[in-house]
């Protein structure tokens, strides 16, 4: 199972690259943020949560759909 942005994100994320740790992304409300951790969705109806820092350094955590992000070769889904 792996995070993958669902939409590019400026030159250097392609739509179907993985997320990482650090990477800088826009919400689709068109805020930039940082990527500052995730963890796997905990059951099958899950899309799963990703915590985010904006440039003023709040931390949110948020559905991984926020940066346009899903979780693929998803095991627990059938």
């Amino acid at each position: 199972m792996k995070l993958i942005y669902t939409q590019p994100h400026g030159k250097h994320i392609k739509a179907g690259d993985e997320v990482k740790i650090n990477d800088k992304v826009l919400t689709f409300r068109g805020e930039l943020v940082k990527v500052v951790s995730f963890n796997k969705p905990h059951n099958p109806s899950s899309s799963g949560k990703i915590i985010i820092e904006t440039s003023y350094g709040n931390q949110s955590e948020v559905y991984v759909s926020v940066v346009e992000a899903k979780w693929i070769d998803r095991n627990d889904q059938f």
